[in-house]
């Protein structure tokens, strides 16, 4: 009976705050709106950051999977990482080199609004430069896995 009363008057004490709370939140999806709107080219940035580390460590973790032969060459993590080591490198890299992004776009904006648009160039060589080591990384696992299926059936 105690332990209901007091649900209850936790309940009753957090109505006022909730009816308070209703009011901001129907301005969040205005904010949220803008700050799209207003920094796209970022946003772009960050995806094509996300989306090309991912792919290298997408890339990784199959040929790490695959064949035997395959080893890592960061020697933070080691020559056989696990998924999860591959993936939290990874997205470690990847956050700070968001924030990274976003303290320069910031600064910049102080300093020069139209300066800030040079932020563009590291995603592109970062997106190019992933893109010949995915595709290395793939066609090397392919043809580990070619040889081996080759020598198993011997």
């Amino acid at each position: 009976m105690k332990f209901a009363i007091r649900v209850l008057v936790c309940l009753l004490c957090c109505i006022p705050a909730t009816r308070a709370q209703e009011t901001k939140r129907a301005r969040a999806p205005a904010k949220i709106g803008h700050y799209i709107r207003t920094h796209k080219e970022i946003l772009i940035s960050d995806t094509v950051l996300l989306l090309a580390l991912s792919a290298d460590a997408g890339s990784t973790v199959h040929c790490l999977n695959v064949s035997p032969g395959c080893i890592e060459t960061n020697s933070i993590i080691g020559p056989r990482p696990s998924n999860a080591a591959v993936w939290g490198l990874v997205e470690g890299y990847v956050v700070g080199l968001i924030a990274a992004q976003h303290l320069f776009w910031w600064q910049a904006n102080k300093v020069d609004p139209e300066a800030r648009h040079i932020i563009l160039l590291f995603p592109i060589v970062v997106g190019i430069d992933e893109y010949w080591t995915v595709t290395g990384s793939v066609a090397g696992a392919n043809r580990l896995e070619n040889a081996r299926s080759r020598v198993m059936r011997r």
